[in-house]
């Protein structure tokens, strides 16, 4: 091996000590500090008597004489802003994973739906007719298929004479996807809850500075049905509106990515919120008076948004945030993992 990188130090990785005699021990976890390229830098032990300084006949026996070990690391100096490079007896070749005939059509198909050239509920050509146009296989279409399938882009109905039918990719999807690892993360309510408490006085402050447009609108004609529910005494019905509500003030903005954000933390919520009154469950006067008080508080918030009152609107949606957030986290409530799952 020629070696022409001046000034270095060779070193093994930790596992590989135990086949090496005159080490230097012991040694911790991490890579060597720059002061510590010519010693014992943590996590590492350096090969006494071998330096790349020494004569190529040295440090080709070295090599030569260490078969049993796959990998050894040459750290430059530091300071020459040189950087770290892993090395064989033989030069390094990084594999190139060439992908599979189904992933490329997969991939194919994938970017025409995306790109809205192929419209939602349409039907894919035959089997036959793609793999004729495509020339592939039938196992590798079908492959490709199961792909699609599983990221909810197609929809295959098996003996069916139609190809595969079409659809758009679904926030509802995505949002389920990002909860799974929201949980697998051990997010809590009241992180959660903390992070809709940054969004929506945003975006009410947004929407009171002249930009509501027909938001209020839409937010009143659902206000309506939401109070006929209460008078109706159709309770479990105005709980669900509650997401609605969040989601529309939200969806107002015609902002697709605060949305979306928005669309994901509320979906958790909404789980959470039907999970806590069965572990909480109160009497029908106080379910009706706490319903009551949440349209009341909807109402006033697009009265001022609707009046221009910006400070007014965004301090009044931030105090009813709060407040929920306080009944939705009591107790150890707050420190409940999210429940992607609904189980």
């Amino acid at each position: 091996m020629d070696c022409h990188f001046g000034d270095a130090a060779v070193y093994l990785r930790p596992a590989m000590a135990e086949y090496v005699t005159g080490v230097v021990l012991p040694f911790g976890g991490g890579t060597p500090a720059a002061e510590d390229v010519f010693g014992t830098g943590p996590g590492w032990t350096l090969i006494e008597g071998f330096s790349l300084r020494q004569s190529r006949y040295k440090i080709r026996k070295c090599f030569s004489c260490m078969t049993k070990f796959t990998t050894i690391a040459v750290f430059w100096q530091w300071y020459l802003g040189e950087s770290m490079a892993w090395a064989d007896s033989e030069a390094v070749i990084t594999r190139i994973r060439v992908p599979k005939s189904s992933e490329i059509v997969a991939d194919q198909i994938r970017a025409q739906i995306v790109r809205g050239e192929l419209d939602e509920g349409t039907f894919l050509p035959p089997e036959g007719q793609l793999m004729a146009n495509l020339g592939i296989s039938r196992p590798t279409l079908r492959e490709a298929f199961r792909i699609l399938e599983a990221e909810g882009l197609i929809s295959v109905v098996r003996g069916s004479r139609t190809g595969a039918q079409v659809h758009k990719p679904s926030v509802e999807l995505v949002a389920r996807y990002a909860g799974y690892v929201l949980e697998a993360q051990g997010t809590t309510i009241d992180d959660l809850y903390q992070a809709r408490l940054a969004i929506e006085p945003s975006v009410v402050r947004w929407l009171t500075s002249g930009n509501s447009g027909a938001a209020t609108v839409e937010l009143r004609n659902l206000l309506a049905e939401m109070n006929t529910m209460i008078d109706e005494e159709r309770l479990e019905e105005f709980i669900d509106h509650v997401e609605v509500f969040h989601q529309t003030l939200v969806a107002s903005t015609e902002l697709k990515t605060l949305t979306f954000l928005s669309r994901m933390l509320l979906n958790l919520a909404a789980k959470h919120q039907r999970d806590f009154q069965k572990r909480h469950p109160r009497s029908e006067a106080d379910r009706k008076k706490s319903v009551r008080a949440g349209f009341n508080s909807y109402q006033k918030l697009v009265e001022l948004i609707e009046a221009g009152q910006i400070e007014t609107a965004v301090e009044h949606w931030r105090l009813h945030l709060r407040n929920a957030n306080a009944t939705w986290g009591m107790g150890d409530e707050g420190q409940r993992v999210v429940d992607s799952l609904g189980g």
